[in-house]
C-alpha cells in the first residue's frame, strides 16, 4: 500500500486552469498536450495532492503514480461524489419496447446520448435531435494512421432526442445542461 497522508480534498480537477485549493489534480495526456506539464500550475493554483502516470519527485504535495490515470479518475470521481451512477436509472430501448412505449411509460422529455450512440434515433423521422458540443477526443485508431497522417481530434457531442415537436423542450434542456457543465467547446470555425 501506498504511504500517502491523510489530505482533505474539497475537489478534484483535470485541467490545472480550474484547480482551486484543496483540490487533487489528475494530470491526464491528452490528443495536443499532457497534463503532467501542467503539475507546477496545478499546484500554484492550490492543488494538495496529485495523481499521475509518470515517474515524478520532489514535488511539493503527495504524487501518486498510478498505470491507469484515465481509468483511475472514474472510480476517484465516483468516489468523491458519493457515487451518483447508483442512482440513475438506465431504460433500454428495443424493437419490441419502441420509443414511443418508452417515452410514454417513462413520462420523458427526451433520450440522453453521449457521442454517436444515439444516431439511428437522430436519423428516424419524427425525432429531433438537439447536440451540444461538448469536446474533443484523440483520433487515433488501431491500427494507427500511416505516418505523416496527423488527424485532428474528433468532436464530442451530448444528444438529447424527443418526440415530434418537442424542439423547444430539447433546446431548453441542451441549454441547461451546457451552463450547468460550462463544457461547451464550440468548432473552431464558429462562436
Amino acid at each position: 500500500m501506498l504511504n500517502v497522508p491523510d489530505i482533505p480534498i474539497t475537489g478534484i480537477s483535470i485541467d490545472s486552469r480550474a484547480v482551486k485549493p484543496g483540490h487533487l489534480f489528475v494530470a491526464l495526456k491528452g490528443g495536443s498536450a499532457d497534463g503532467h506539464d501542467y503539475i507546477p500550475k496545478a499546484i500554484d493554483n492550490g492543488a494538495v495532492a496529485i495523481v499521475g502516470d509518470r515517474e515524478m519527485s520532489g514535488l511539493p504535495v503527495p504524487y501518486v503514480r498510478l498505470q491507469n490515470p484515465r481509468r483511475a479518475l472514474t472510480w476517484i470521481a465516483a468516489a468523491f461524489y458519493n457515487w451518483p451512477g447508483r442512482k440513475l436509472t438506465v431504460i433500454g430501448v428495443t424493437g419490441t419496447d419502441g420509443i414511443d412505449a418508452v417515452f410514454k411509460r417513462e413520462r420523458l422529455d427526451a433520450l440522453l446520448f453521449v457521442g454517436s450512440s444515439g444516431s439511428a434515433f437522430a436519423a428516424k423521422p419524427g425525432y429531433p435531435t438537439v447536440i451540444v458540443p461538448f469536446a474533443f477526443v484523440p483520433n487515433a485508431p488501431t491500427p494507427p494512421f500511416p505516418p505523416g497522417f496527423d488527424a485532428k481530434p474528433s468532436p464530442l457531442g451530448i444528444s438529447f432526442t424527443g418526440t415530434a415537436c418537442s424542439e423547444p423542450r430539447l433546446i431548453e434542456l441542451a441549454y441547461a445542461f451546457e451552463q450547468a457543465t460550462k463544457r461547451r467547446v464550440a468548432p473552431g470555425e464558429f462562436p
